[in-house]
């Protein structure tokens, strides 16, 4: 592509190219202004999050044992001493 127009051939040529980029222009906007319709209708729709289902508390403990299994003989206990220091033991 030159940087020239060196005739008038070249001139209607240009005026073509910028008349359909125009259109493609004015078409897409109208697409942008379609899908912004949409999207706020579709903004008062409840959406499903996938990623995060909703557990109950069951599902929620049973998920957290499954993924930190450790010792069920085992357990911590806090202790305290006269200092005000305090800390967890396991027994």
């Amino acid at each position: 592509m030159s940087d020239e127009i060196s005739g008038p051939d070249d001139k209607a040529k240009y005026e073509g190219e910028i008349a359909k980029i125009d259109s493609q222009i004015a078409a897409l906007a109208e697409l942008k202004q379609q899908y912004l319709k949409q999207l706020s209708a579709a903004k008062g729709t409840k959406s499903i999050d996938t990623q995060h289902p909703i557990l109950s508390n069951d599902e929620k403990l049973s998920l957290f044992l499954s993924r930190f299994q450790g010792r069920t003989d085992v357990y911590a206990k806090r202790w305290e001493n006269r200092a005000g220091r305090s800390g967890y033991r396991p027994v």
